[in-house]
């Protein structure tokens, strides 16, 4: 069985995703009515969340590897 923290991790990038996608749609909504400005800054905010979530997948990868080793072999 698996610590918690593999599994905080992969709640955490889960999270982030939601958010990602939340300020994509706002992007596109923001887009449909003309306001660039508002668009870009949240396709911006959309991608600091992807890197978030990105740093938070590696970690879980990383609480399972040094959990149970490298599963890749």
């Amino acid at each position: 069985m698996c610590s918690g923290r593999a599994a905080e991790h992969h709640r955490y990038a889960a999270e982030q995703h939601r958010r990602a996608a939340e300020h994509h749609r706002q992007a596109a909504e923001s887009l449909e009515s003309g306001d660039h400005g508002k668009a870009v800054h949240h396709a911006h905010a959309a991608y600091g969340h992807h890197l978030q979530a990105r740093d938070y997948a590696e970690e879980a990868a990383l609480a399972h590897m040094e959990e149970h080793g490298d599963l890749g072999d």
